[in-house]
């Protein structure tokens, strides 16, 4: 059957919440109702789906094993109109990996010090060439590291963050994404701190704009070939529009570095054969809503892997007006078909959860745990050594001193980690990234799974 016709059932199935009619006779309507529940909402937790269809953790057990090699329902999980994708990928890669290493799995279950498998290093100066409207990090005015107090006992040093990287690395951490705070390229520690990086065995992962590639040095072309992802934030591919959305100035020819930087590096990649992975982030907003297809065609032509495009999820600018979700949605909707009849070729096109519903016109609703368990996936660490329970909380947007678990120039790595098991943080903020919900939704659900006896091999996300 060809894809189109498979998405177009896919669709009819998913809006209607249900699966396809399983071939196996035996259990047809427990299987039916538990894929229905599943695909509705993945992060429903077992005691919930035991409950509702009135079946034991055995019995749950069997059709989650099952599901695991349902071709259907694979394709379903899959498919770019199910509006929980994303959300199924995080629990398939959290599953995998708990399910993988027993020791630091018991030692996370157990209350033991671990460090999250990826932690966001803010290794800036806290400083940036753009000032973005869409920024989360900071306004350079009202909401500074200095109006918000964060300074502490001052930037860390390189040393400092070196011992910060053995010692997450030695405590569970596999990912460093070196990210926000500021432009991670400013710098020039930064090609240092990611040799270590990789002499220690993480991965890496970059978030830049990438306007300061341009006098690099090979050794650094060569860090950076030593990646595994790095993404380029790239809000437009009008030059006019990106200067207004970066605040900087025609005669700077902003973009046109950025072009030119996207492209050597991926010619200097394909080159040596590196496995790194380029991508372009692209958030939607006032300012560039007409220009989505735009983007997707600028990332085609210039050979990129892959483009995130995320709505501007908590609003730091204004929200888009009647007539322009209209006319988004159109755009997505031509851009998603473009997906399924193969025009994009070999480029990965990301959607977040909430736009495949926003384009399959349904309401994106997650359910509220009542903590928040990010600080287990992804803290983050500002410049001046705080580690944050996420991101948001790492930067003077959206501070707040009662989600900063320590200080890394007094407590050193191993007290935080203790203190990051003890602490209780509230699933309450009025601002949370739609990924973050995702993940306190689907973690939640396993670790209350695993607690039920369910195995993490044992989820349908296996």
């Amino acid at each position: 059957m060809p894809l189109k016709e498979v998405d177009t059932r896919l669709l009819r199935a998913l809006s209607e919440y249900r699966a396809f009619v399983s071939a196996l006779a035996i259990e047809t309507g427990q299987r039916s109702l538990i894929r229905d529940i599943i695909l509705s909402e993945p992060s429903t937790t077992s005691a919930k789906i035991m409950k509702a269809v009135g079946i034991s953790a055995e019995e749950l057990v069997k059709i989650y094993r099952d599901l695991q090699t349902d071709e259907e329902f694979q394709l379903a999980v899959n498919s770019p109109y199910y509006s929980r994708r994303l959300m199924f990928n995080v629990a398939r890669t959290v599953v995998h990996d708990l399910a993988s290493d027993s020791d630091y799995t018991q030692r996370l279950i157990s209350g033991d010090p671990v460090s999250s498998r990826v932690v966001e290093l803010h290794t800036t100066k806290g400083t940036c060439n753009y000032n973005c409207v869409m920024c989360l990090w900071s306004d350079k005015g009202e909401r500074t590291y200095d109006t918000a107090q964060m300074k502490g006992f001052g930037l860390m040093q390189t040393e400092e963050w070196k011992n910060t990287l053995a010692t997450i690395r030695e405590f569970g951490t596999k990912v460093a994404v070196f990210s926000g705070g500021g432009e991670v390229l400013l710098n020039k520690d930064f090609f240092r701190l990611l040799a270590f990086s990789h002499s220690v065995g993480l991965k890496t992962q970059l978030y830049t704009s990438g306007y300061n590639m341009t006098h690099l040095e090979e050794e650094e072309w060569g860090e950076l070939l030593n990646m595994d992802r790095i993404r380029f934030s790239i809000h437009s591919s009008n030059e006019g529009t990106y200067n207004d959305i970066v605040s900087m100035p025609e005669h700077a020819h902003a973009l046109t570095k950025v072009d030119n930087n996207l492209k050597l590096l991926l010619e200097k990649r394909n080159i040596v054969g590196s496995d790194l992975k380029i991508g372009i982030g692209f958030v939607i907003q006032p300012l560039n809503t007409m220009q989505v297809e735009d983007i997707v065609e600028f990332a085609k032509r210039t050979g990129v892997d892959y483009l995130n495009i995320r709505r501007d999820e908590i609003l730091v600018t204004n929200p888009l007006d009647q007539e322009s979700e209209v006319e988004l949605r159109k755009q997505l909707l031509r851009i998603r078909q473009n997906i399924v009849n193969g025009v994009y070729g070999n480029l990965e096109i990301d959607f977040s959860d909430n736009l495949v519903a926003f384009m399959n016109e349904e309401k994106y609703l997650l359910p509220q745990v009542p903590q928040c368990v990010i600080k287990h996936f992804r803290p983050t660490i500002n410049p001046y050594g705080l580690w944050n329970s996420c991101d948001l909380k790492g930067e003077p947007m959206y501070a707040d001193p009662d989600f900063v678990i320590g200080d890394l120039h007094q407590d050193g790595v191993v007290k935080i980690l203790a203190r990051t098991q003890q602490t209780t943080i509230p699933a309450a903020c009025t601002s949370c990234m739609p990924s973050g919900q995702t993940g306190n939704a689907i973690f939640t659900k396993l670790l209350q799974d695993h607690a039920l006896g369910i195995d993490f091999k044992d989820q349908p996300f296996f």
